[in-house]
Protein backbone atom coordinates (compact mmCIF):
# COMPACT_ATOMS: atom_id res chain seq x y z
CA UNK A 1 0.00 0.00 0.00
CA UNK A 2 1.08 3.41 -0.87
CA UNK A 3 2.61 5.04 2.35
CA UNK A 4 1.44 8.59 1.03
CA UNK A 5 -2.54 7.23 0.87
CA UNK A 6 -4.63 9.09 3.50
CA UNK A 7 -7.16 7.57 5.61
CA UNK A 8 -9.71 10.21 7.42
CA UNK A 9 -8.00 12.55 4.83
CA UNK A 10 -5.53 14.05 7.51
CA UNK A 11 -2.75 12.19 7.75
CA UNK A 12 -0.53 9.48 5.27
CA UNK A 13 -1.64 5.90 6.08
CA UNK A 14 1.61 4.89 8.14
CA UNK A 15 1.31 8.24 10.48
CA UNK A 16 -2.15 7.35 11.19
CA UNK A 17 -1.21 3.88 11.80
CA UNK A 18 1.17 5.05 14.15
CA UNK A 19 -0.97 7.50 15.71
CA UNK A 20 -3.78 4.56 16.06
CA UNK A 21 -1.15 2.51 17.87
CA UNK A 22 -0.30 5.46 20.11
CA UNK A 23 -4.21 5.87 20.98
CA UNK A 24 -4.57 1.93 22.12
CA UNK A 25 -1.82 1.59 24.18
CA UNK A 26 -2.19 4.96 25.92
CA UNK A 27 -6.35 3.37 26.69
CA UNK A 28 -4.92 0.66 28.16
CA UNK A 29 -2.88 2.35 31.05
CA UNK A 30 0.76 3.07 29.31
CA UNK A 31 2.73 6.03 29.81
CA UNK A 32 4.19 6.63 26.48
CA UNK A 33 6.86 9.02 24.45
CA UNK A 34 7.80 9.70 21.47
CA UNK A 35 11.26 8.81 20.45
CA UNK A 36 14.03 9.80 17.41
CA UNK A 37 13.43 8.33 14.16
CA UNK A 38 15.49 5.15 14.34
CA UNK A 39 16.19 5.33 17.99
CA UNK A 40 15.41 4.83 21.30
CA UNK A 41 16.01 8.25 22.30
CA UNK A 42 13.45 10.04 23.58
CA UNK A 43 12.02 13.74 22.37
CA UNK A 44 12.55 16.34 24.76
CA UNK A 45 14.48 16.66 27.84
CA UNK A 46 13.25 15.66 31.51
CA UNK A 47 10.53 12.99 29.82
CA UNK A 48 10.83 10.33 32.82
CA UNK A 49 10.09 13.27 35.45
CA UNK A 50 7.33 14.34 33.31
CA UNK A 51 3.21 13.68 34.54
CA UNK A 52 1.60 11.59 32.44
CA UNK A 53 0.73 12.87 28.92
CA UNK A 54 -2.73 12.82 28.28
CA UNK A 55 -3.60 11.26 24.77
CA UNK A 56 -4.17 14.39 23.03
CA UNK A 57 -0.93 16.29 24.43
CA UNK A 58 0.99 12.71 22.69
CA UNK A 59 -0.78 12.75 19.41
CA UNK A 60 -0.18 16.67 18.71
CA UNK A 61 3.18 15.85 20.00
CA UNK A 62 3.67 13.46 16.61
CA UNK A 63 6.17 14.11 13.53
CA UNK A 64 6.66 11.87 11.04
CA UNK A 65 8.95 9.30 11.18
CA UNK A 66 9.11 9.12 15.31
CA UNK A 67 9.33 5.95 16.88
CA UNK A 68 6.80 5.24 20.21
CA UNK A 69 8.16 4.65 23.63
CA UNK A 70 6.71 3.04 26.93
CA UNK A 71 7.70 4.43 30.01
CA UNK A 72 7.46 1.24 32.38
CA UNK A 73 7.24 0.98 36.45
CA UNK A 74 4.70 2.89 38.04
CA UNK A 75 3.55 5.54 35.06
CA UNK A 76 2.14 2.18 33.14
CA UNK A 77 -0.11 -0.31 34.85
CA UNK A 78 -2.40 -1.80 32.16
CA UNK A 79 -4.04 -3.09 35.16
CA UNK A 80 -4.83 -1.51 38.63
CA UNK A 81 -2.18 -1.72 40.85
CA UNK A 82 0.50 -3.54 38.30
CA UNK A 83 3.00 -1.90 36.47
CA UNK A 84 4.67 -2.57 33.27
CA UNK A 85 8.32 -4.09 34.16
CA UNK A 86 10.94 -4.96 31.54
CA UNK A 87 13.43 -7.28 32.07
CA UNK A 88 16.17 -6.40 30.13
CA UNK A 89 18.70 -9.18 29.44
CA UNK A 90 21.74 -7.77 28.21
CA UNK A 91 24.56 -10.68 27.20
CA UNK A 92 27.38 -8.69 26.22
CA UNK A 93 30.22 -10.98 25.38
CA UNK A 94 29.78 -14.26 22.16
CA UNK A 95 30.89 -16.80 25.38
CA UNK A 96 27.66 -19.20 25.20
CA UNK A 97 28.16 -19.48 28.82
CA UNK A 98 27.49 -15.81 29.67
CA UNK A 99 24.41 -16.01 27.96
CA UNK A 100 23.40 -18.95 30.06
CA UNK A 101 24.42 -17.17 33.35
CA UNK A 102 21.94 -14.45 32.44
CA UNK A 103 19.15 -16.80 31.48
CA UNK A 104 19.39 -18.27 35.20
CA UNK A 105 19.02 -14.84 36.73
CA UNK A 106 15.44 -14.48 34.20
CA UNK A 107 14.63 -17.58 35.16
CA UNK A 108 14.74 -16.74 38.77
CA UNK A 109 13.22 -13.97 38.49
CA UNK A 110 10.01 -14.89 36.10
CA UNK A 111 10.52 -18.95 37.14
CA UNK A 112 9.23 -19.56 33.41
CA UNK A 113 10.25 -17.02 31.15
CA UNK A 114 9.32 -18.74 28.14
CA UNK A 115 5.28 -17.71 29.18
CA UNK A 116 5.85 -14.17 29.38
CA UNK A 117 5.92 -11.54 26.04
CA UNK A 118 9.52 -11.24 24.93
CA UNK A 119 11.67 -9.70 22.32
CA UNK A 120 15.29 -10.34 20.90
CA UNK A 121 17.46 -7.44 21.65
CA UNK A 122 21.22 -6.69 21.10
CA UNK A 123 23.84 -8.39 19.09
CA UNK A 124 21.54 -11.83 19.05
CA UNK A 125 23.78 -13.72 21.20
CA UNK A 126 20.99 -14.14 23.73
CA UNK A 127 19.76 -10.77 24.79
CA UNK A 128 16.51 -10.20 25.38
CA UNK A 129 13.58 -8.32 26.90
CA UNK A 130 10.94 -9.86 28.67
CA UNK A 131 7.29 -7.97 29.54
CA UNK A 132 5.90 -8.43 32.94
CA UNK A 133 4.00 -6.92 35.84
CA UNK A 134 4.73 -6.09 39.00
CA UNK A 135 3.07 -5.05 42.43
CA UNK A 136 3.13 -1.60 41.43
CA UNK A 137 3.63 -0.09 45.47
CA UNK A 138 7.05 -2.41 44.95
CA UNK A 139 8.73 -0.71 42.40
CA UNK A 140 11.62 1.41 43.16
CA UNK A 141 14.21 3.08 41.21
CA UNK A 142 16.16 1.53 38.48
CA UNK A 143 18.68 -1.17 39.59
CA UNK A 144 21.00 -3.63 38.28
CA UNK A 145 19.78 -7.01 39.90
CA UNK A 146 23.22 -9.35 38.34
CA UNK A 147 26.53 -8.56 36.53
CA UNK A 148 29.41 -10.90 35.47
CA UNK A 149 32.49 -8.48 34.68
CA UNK A 150 29.80 -6.29 32.40
CA UNK A 151 29.60 -9.45 30.09
CA UNK A 152 26.10 -9.96 31.50
CA UNK A 153 23.57 -7.40 33.04
CA UNK A 154 20.13 -8.46 33.65
CA UNK A 155 18.19 -5.00 34.89
CA UNK A 156 14.65 -3.43 34.76
CA UNK A 157 14.37 -0.93 32.36
CA UNK A 158 12.26 2.46 32.98
CA UNK A 159 12.48 3.28 36.59
CA UNK A 160 11.25 -0.08 38.08
CA UNK A 161 12.93 -2.78 39.52
CA UNK A 162 12.24 -6.41 40.07
CA UNK A 163 14.05 -8.70 42.65
CA UNK A 164 13.99 -11.99 42.88
CA UNK A 165 11.66 -12.50 45.73
CA UNK A 166 8.64 -10.35 44.30
CA UNK A 167 6.09 -11.69 42.81
CA UNK A 168 5.52 -11.15 38.54
CA UNK A 169 2.35 -12.04 36.75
Amino acid sequence: MDNNITRSGSLPYEQQKMINAATELHAKGLELHWLHPKSKRPIGNGWQNHAKRSISSLQSGYRQDYNLGVRTGVWSQPTPGMALVVIDKDVKSTDPRHAMEAQAVVEQLLEYPQLYPSTISGRGNGSSHYYALADALKCPQNQKIASSKERVQVTIDGKAVLRPAWKVS
